[in-house]
């Protein structure tokens, strides 16, 4: 997928959702990727060019929390997606190859549940 020139956010995760992004193109948006709300983003091999911000985790509900975002293998040069997150959100970093073994351009639908499970111990992992 391209996503290109959204003068908001190009994708936008919120309200404990969680959601797996694999190869996609985000280019001069003002946000790329926003993550919100005790949702998860899971990144892989995506391309993120001439945005204001690459991804954004944040807190926008009090009732809720801020957003976590896991980066692997992104094909920016050196480590990947500039991320800013807010002091209720994190970031993690895991490894390309524990993402690729879940083979995400090729899942089921019925794969989705027991993907985000072991992409959720992943985040857990040091």
């Amino acid at each position: 997928n391209e996503f290109h020139g959204h003068p908001d956010k190009g994708l936008s995760v919120g309200e404990g959702s969680q959601a797996l992004f694999v190869a996609n193109q985000l280019v001069d948006n003002r946000t790329a990727i926003a993550v919100k709300d005790l949702s998860t983003a899971y990144l892989h091999d995506n391309r993120f060019d001439l945005n204001d911000r690459d991804v954004r985790a944040y807190m926008e509900q009090r009732f809720f929390g801020g957003g976590r975002v896991a980066v692997a293998r992104d094909a920016s040069p050196g480590s990947g997606p500039a991320v800013r997150v807010d002091d209720r959100s994190a970031v993690s970093r895991v490894t390309g190859a524990a993402i690729v073994q879940l083979r995400p351009t090729s899942m089921e639908l019925a794969q989705v549940p027991e993907t985000f499970t072991t992409l959720s111990r992943l985040w857990e992992t040091p």
